[in-house]
């Protein structure tokens, strides 16, 4: 029987292994999020989809380099170079100012992240289980802290403090990296380390993710924050209890959160009110299942066994995500991802082995350890999200008057390819309107940086706001507003395109209502018919309706039939013979007065505020940003009768 001194001595030598662990993981999941969003914006606007597929799963295939490296350098060496390549690329990632810099940083990062797990994380045993609790813990508090942004990409001397944190625990690794004794698993033992990729992919994809989290319990930003790191805290305790346990009780915290992941996911699936909980019992159980999944060290010094398994499991995990974001969600990805989790525990059987006699106390006794350290770790995500005021909506608008703008705002990333919310932020700022009309926003795509675009700029603008999913809920079109507003989403129905729909959203002016349609139509060179059908579901919405505007990126050009189609309707046109908004780097010359005079406009006219002849266009805005490849649109509207007064 072990006593309870000697227990907290052999978790004192299990603290810096698990430290280490944590930090290392955190900027592996930093760098995955860098790899992908850089992969996607710099390489895929100029990239087929088979270039794309074969870039990004190269990248996560590096993982199988392990093996040649630990040939070549000896296993402590090759442990050390993973740890270097975690540090370095975070490292170089925080100081670049250059999307392609970022996208190389990334990729370190992910090389990294590949041969820690294979090389490091399975002969860690304890220490690595409960430091892959820690860390996904600690990452949903510090994306919570930043209103749902990660580290790499918020601008606030914090997030920057939190990278180096991370990467000087990292760095200080190698050393000990390099003389770590336990060796590697054999095959028989290695092969759920694959379970680890899938497991990734519900992470990414659900229990991690704020905008699919916000989008199941309601917009409740703050307290969805909250709620989801507590419940991710509980699967560190559970991960607790698998770690330092006896038999008996590991066997039952596994079976058990087994049981509670496929519940959870069955409720979220349904995609009803129970949904947002279903997400709440996956974040608590899946850190619990994964530490379930990581094998104990073993004796091999060879590392082809542990760099196929997490090779095999590191593609598994892109391979959901790419079919995820290139068929806009289909449900059966995430099933998948369950499925292969629950089979690798199952099958497995992955039980730690424990010195001490069977019981049910011995690891619940040491619960106030983790208990207490989970507590802390929740303070920044309390405080943030209970101190942050919930943007009100009962505000009016001037007698006779409404001000709108349009913005395809490229789901925060600018015409240089980095992630700039802060800039989208500040031209709605100098700006202010009525109604923000908003068109590509992403609410926790992993090619975005997981950010919940529309959350941050709520919060940061101090506007409530109403959404509607197109390509799943994670992509659409939304409408802010302190005027009180209520909306229906409706669907285009373009089977083999982009899912595309139109926001109908009515806008309550205190003396009138106002009715925003606010659009994103197809975007494909053979799309003129869908595009024309798109403006024909949209004037089914409309319905003649007084006072209305239709708003948002049409992808047509003046000229062209939906424009007029619209046009003859009656809709009006106050920016006739305007300046194009697309792209933007053929437009920012018009922002230089000494261009003006000779420019030429170049590009495309394709956003538009279009109006009710019951309304007059008293003034109209073309800002020039950076902030996004589209130019804003601004239209201050006033009703016929009080334009006439």
């Amino acid at each position: 029987m072990v006593r309870r001194g000697s227990r907290l001595v052999a978790h004192g030598r299990n603290a810096a292994p698990t430290i280490v662990v944590t930090a290392a993981l955190l900027l592996g999941f930093q760098s995955i999020r860098v790899f992908a969003t850089h992969t996607f914006w710099v390489l895929g606007e100029t990239s087929s989809r088979e270039v794309l597929a074969l870039v990004t799963l190269g990248g996560f295939a590096t993982a199988v380099l392990a093996w040649p490296l630990v040939r070549s350098v000896g296993l402590g060496q090759a442990r050390a170079w993973s740890l270097r390549m975690l540090a370095g690329g975070a490292t170089i990632g925080q100081i670049s100012t250059a999307p392609w810099v970022d996208l190389g940083a990334g990729l370190a990062g992910l090389v990294g992240l590949g041969w820690f797990i294979a090389l490091l994380l399975p002969a860690l045993g304890s220490p690595a289980r409960i430091g892959l609790a820690l860390a996904l813990l600690i990452d949903i508090v510090v994306r919570v802290s930043f209103i749902t942004v990660d580290a790499p990409f918020a601008h606030e001397p914090a997030a920057a403090a939190i990278v180096a944190v991370a990467v000087a625990i990292v760095a200080l690794g190698p050393r000990w990296a390099a003389t770590w004794p336990a060796g590697l698993p054999t095959l028989q033992n290695a092969w759920p380390l694959i379970g680890l990729g899938p497991g990734l992919a519900i992470f990414m994809l659900l229990s991690g993710n704020f905008g699919q989290i916000n989008i199941a319990l309601g917009d409740h930003p703050g307290p969805n924050a909250i709620l989801t790191a507590a419940f991710t805290s509980l699967g560190l305790l559970g991960a607790w209890v698998v770690s330092s346990a006896p038999r008996t009780e590991t066997r039952l915290a596994l079976t058990t959160s087994g049981l509670l992941l496929l519940v959870g996911f069955v409720l979220w699936d349904t995609h009803t009110l129970a949904a947002g909980y279903g997400a709440l019992i996956v974040a608590a159980a899946l850190p619990v299942v994964l530490a379930g999944i990581i094998p104990d060290p073993g004796l091999a010094k060879r590392a082809l066994a542990s760099a196929m398994c997490v090779t095999v499991g590191l593609i598994l995990f892109v391979a959901l995500l790419f079919v995820f974001y290139s068929f806009y969600g289909p449900d059966w990805v995430l099933r998948f991802a369950v499925a292969a989790v629950l089979a690798t525990l199952l099958i497995a059987r992955v039980v730690r082995a424990s010195t001490e006699a069977p019981g049910m106390m011995g690891g619940i006794r040491s619960l106030p350890v983790p208990l207490a350290g989970s507590l802390l770790i929740l303070i920044p995500a309390i405080v943030v999200n209970t101190s942050a005021a919930i943007p009100s909506g009962d505000a009016t608008a001037p007698p006779g008057e409404l001000t709108v703008i349009t913005y395809n705002i490229r789901q925060g990333f600018g015409t240089e390819g980095r992630f700039d919310l802060e800039a989208v932020a500040r031209t709605l700022e100098d700006h202010p309107t009525d109604v923000v009309a908003l068109q590509e926003v992403g609410r926790g795509w992993v090619i975005s940086g997981a950010v919940d675009t529309l959350t941050w700029l709520s919060q940061r603008l101090d506007l409530p706001y109403t959404y509607g999913g197109n390509a799943t809920d994670l992509w659409g079109n939304a409408v802010l507003s302190r005027l009180p507003l209520r909306s229906i989403n409706h669907h285009f129905n373009e089977p083999g395109r982009i899912p595309r729909g139109v926001l109908e959203v009515e806008i309550d002016g205190g003396d009138r209502t106002y009715t925003i349609l606010n659009t994103h139509l197809d975007h494909e060179t053979d799309g003129d018919l869908t595009r024309e059908r798109q403006v024909d579901a949209i004037l089914n919405v409309w319905d003649g309706r007084s006072h209305t505007a239709v708003v948002g990126d049409l992808n047509a050009l003046p000229n062209e039939r939906p424009i007029q189609h619209l046009l003859a309707e009656g809709f009006k046109d106050p920016d006739v013979g305007g300046p194009p908004t697309f792209p933007h780097n053929q437009v920012h010359q018009l922002a230089s007065p000494q261009h003006r005079d000779s420019y030429t406009p170049a590009g495309d006219r394709i956003d538009y505020v279009l109006h009710t002849p019951d309304m007059v266009a008293a003034e109209v805005r073309r800002p020039f940003t950076g902030a996004s490849d589209h130019e804003p649109v601004w239209v201050r509207l006033v009703s016929e009768t009080t334009a006439s007064r």
